[in-house]
């Protein structure tokens, strides 16, 4: 059995070391070391293609909102009309009824006072039970109709509540990642004031002079002329022009002043709106696309595409290997 100087002793030494390990624990040079401007960079680049897919999601929703308002819109265009036509054949069918009737009681006194009026009675009745059965067949149609465009209203209401639900959960969605990349941006930014190095500048940008258009035949010429027309113009989300453009709205705009229509949605120019093409096949003119069809620029030539990056920077030509995410490439037109 231990003395009780030894335990004395054992618990001074027990708690010294925990003194040390508790002071060790807030040495300033083991905590994590603060993120670099490259640390930075890539944690904005990450968040900002994040950002790219939710904008192309709200794009394809937003066309997706269009056709479908369109349509609603042209259902009822036609709810009106056939409306007045069921009512009119409607009163048709009452007043056929009622000149029926008329006729079956007023004219049976003519019937007796004419030898042949019973046969012109049935006459007149079969005509007038003909022309209401007509009456009857059309009013009919015209209400199976009416109750199919009736259905296919509300079927399309409800799917406009539901597109605008999920495009107001998309603008949640990208309002939070913006707000990460904006306090991304600051700290980076205010590191560089630190260290006295130059963050990402898109001022730069603005301010150097565009280089020529590749030179190119037909209607490519003029897509290419119009999007290298835009370098500087910044990014904005959802937009295509002429101020400012998303990366697919860029694309929409340029190819509409060739006189061709893309959608403002990556997937849909990707699988609808152009022929898809080898990387050899490139030419200026042509979209390429990266990260699975997330983000979409134009090929000008030299390894080179024309593209509105991403939130916080403009209209710019970057390498075909922006950001090491080619995909694939489409051909418009």
């Amino acid at each position: 059995m231990a003395s009780p100087a030894m335990t004395r002793l054992r618990r001074a030494a027990l708690g010294i070391a925990g003194a040390v390990a508790f002071a060790v624990s807030f040495v300033p040079g083991t905590a994590h070391a603060a993120p670099s401007a490259s640390d930075l960079q890539q944690q904005i680049d990450a968040k900002s293609r994040q950002l790219d897919g939710v904008v192309q999601q709200w794009d394809g929703l937003n066309d997706q909102l269009t056709q479908t308002t369109t349509r609603a819109r042209q259902v009822q265009d036609q709810l009106g009309p056939l409306q007045q036509r069921e009512d009119a054949a409607s009163a048709t069918v009452g007043a056929l009824a009622a000149q029926s009737y008329q006729v079956a009681n007023f004219g049976a006194l003519t019937a007796l006072l004419s030898a042949d009026s019973p046969e012109s009675l049935l006459d007149q009745l079969g005509m007038l039970d003909a022309l209401a059965a007509q009456r009857q067949q059309d009013l009919a149609g015209y209400r199976t109709a009416r109750q199919q465009l009736t259905d296919q209203r509300n079927q399309l209401t409800d799917l406009l509540t539901r597109q605008q639900a999920q495009q107001s959960a998309l603008n949640t969605q990208k309002i939070k990642i913006q707000g990460q990349i904006d306090a991304l941006e600051k700290q980076r930014d205010q590191l560089a004031a630190q260290t006295g190095s130059r963050s990402t500048d898109t001022a730069s940008s603005r301010s150097a002079p565009a280089p020529a258009a590749p030179a190119v035949s037909g209607r490519a010429q003029v897509a290419v002329n119009a999007a290298m027309a835009q370098l500087g113009r910044p990014y904005v989300f959802g937009a295509a022009g002429p101020n400012s453009f998303d990366c697919s709205g860029l694309m929409q705009w340029a190819w509409a002043k060739a006189g061709v229509h893309l959608s403002h949605y990556t997937f849909t120019q990707l699988n609808n709106d152009t022929r898809r093409i080898s990387r050899s096949q490139l030419q200026p003119g042509d979209l390429v696309f990266f990260y699975g069809g997330d983000h979409v620029g134009m090929y000008i030539g030299g390894n080179r595409v024309v593209h509105a990056p991403q939130p916080g920077e403009v209209v710019k030509i970057s390498d075909i290997d922006w950001m090491h995410g080619y995909y694939a490439a489409g051909r418009p037109g």
